[in-house]
């Protein structure tokens, strides 16, 4: 058949194939009004785009096509601004993470926050969708979801820990980047670790847990009110310390400055560290290499009834130019330790307090001199205290012989020991 054209139509008209139509369609020499399907897609497209809703894109350009139909071109392009309604999440070759939204493989049981990126309102914890405040990301702790991951920045709060075996971390050592300027608090067992803070309080009682505070900076005070049994601190700096509780609390590494005991059932342990000034006012106090610092003028401070160790430590002035002398008023054992002991105070034997005799054991000392005690008679302890083949030395000694009980009352200077019973000269 030779070429058609549709010369007229008349407005809103409909083409049906096999229909009359006016006016006449002519080509070929031969006239006819029977419009076939051809002739009804040319004049389609001659006239007005057919419309999305009728199947078409409603354009006349690739570009208004895509845009009537929300279709991006190919390649690269900026046409997507976002994803909705994915029913299979996109692969990690793809750039996406492989699972669905909220699921993050071994992120489940993270809670993330962070000043600057997170928000309280429409965040979850999510590591791509996290909170903004400490407390916030407390209050999501359950089952197995309870490490708070803190990102770096400065949070003006005062969070506390009420969830057992919390973990809240940040991501460096000694405090790293992450500031809470604020008191953090827990009355359970918890693991802190990695964040400067003003103060930390615990009040987590007997049977609820241990509390761990790692590689920590309180530049304010660290409190134990409570009697969780077992306290660790692990290379953490404090200012200032008082633990008023019962239980354990080992501290090992950092400094540790301004530390009160105050608690008959307190059993303190410090190790590898410094500290400043200690005050043992009830309960135990150990301190093992450790360099003590005196604040004034006494490195260690104890009171009546109490038990202090001191243990392969260096008692230092606060200019740390010389050693620094002690005030021991309770029971006391020490080993090892260079301090000023002729500036020291340390009590005699009593029902509160006094030397408990502990013995320093070597196999073979090798020294350049020895230095005893100097006693009158009247002052020497108790020989069957201090037992058999303890020496010691008097000032007063009234005419001695060797092996003979010494006796007061003369100007003889001389060495005596112990047969278990009394001292003898020699």
């Amino acid at each position: 058949m030779a070429d058609v054209k549709i010369t007229a139509l008349p407005a809103a008209t409909v083409l049906v194939a096999g229909t009359d139509v006016l006016p006449l369609v002519t080509g070929g020499g031969a006239t006819t009004n029977k419009a076939t399907p051809a002739q009804i897609v040319t004049s389609a497209l001659a006239a007005t785009p057919v419309t999305v809703a009728q199947g078409g894109t409603n354009a006349t350009t690739a570009a208004g096509a895509r845009t009537n139909l929300g279709a991006a071109s190919s390649g690269a392009n900026s046409d997507i601004t976002s994803l909705t309604g994915l029913t299979t999440p996109l692969s990690v070759a793809r750039g996406g993470t492989a699972q669905t939204a909220g699921n993050y493989g071994v992120y489940d049981y993270e809670i993330h926050v962070s000043q600057v990126d997170g928000n309280d309102t429409t965040g979850n914890g999510d590591l791509i969708n996290p909170v903004a405040t400490i407390t916030k990301a407390l209050t999501l702790v359950a089952g197995d979801r309870r490490t708070v991951i803190i990102h770096p920045g400065t949070y003006t709060e005062s969070p506390s820990i009420t969830y057992q075996y919390t973990a809240l971390t940040g991501p460096g050592l000694i405090g790293g980047n992450v500031l809470i300027s604020g008191t953090v608090s827990t009355n359970t067992g918890c693991t802190i670790s990695g964040l400067k803070m003003t103060n930390l309080t615990s009040t987590t009682a007997s049977g609820a847990g241990n509390v761990n505070i790692l590689n920590c900076d309180i530049s304010g005070t660290f409190t134990k009110s409570g009697t969780a049994d077992y306290t660790l601190l692990r290379l953490t700096d404090f200012a200032a310390a008082n633990i008023t509780g019962a239980g354990v609390v080992d501290i090992y590494g950092g400094n540790t400055n301004f530390l009160t005991v105050n608690s008959a059932s307190a059993n303190v342990l410090v190790k590898n560290g410094t500290t400043v000034a200690p005050v043992l006012t009830s309960g135990s106090l150990s301190l093992v290499q450790t360099v003590v610092v005196a604040a004034v003028t006494n490195a260690v401070t104890t009171s009546a009834g109490t038990v202090v160790t001191l243990a392969n430590s260096q008692l230092l002035t606060a200019a740390l130019t010389n050693v620094a002398p002690v005030v021991l008023n309770g029971f006391y054992s020490i080993f090892n330790c260079v301090y000023d002991k002729p500036s020291s105070t340390l009590a005699t034997l009593s029902a509160t307090g006094g030397s408990l005799n502990a013995v320093d054991y070597f196999q073979r000392i090798n020294t350049d001199n020895i230095s005893f005690t100097v006693y009158t008679v009247a002052t020497l302890p108790s020989a069957s205290t201090y037992g058999k083949g303890t020496k010691a030395f008097v000032s007063d000694a009234l005419s001695p012989t060797y092996g003979a009980t010494v006796a007061s009352g003369g100007a003889v200077a001389t060495p005596v020991y112990s047969d278990g019973t009394n001292w003898k000269v020699g």
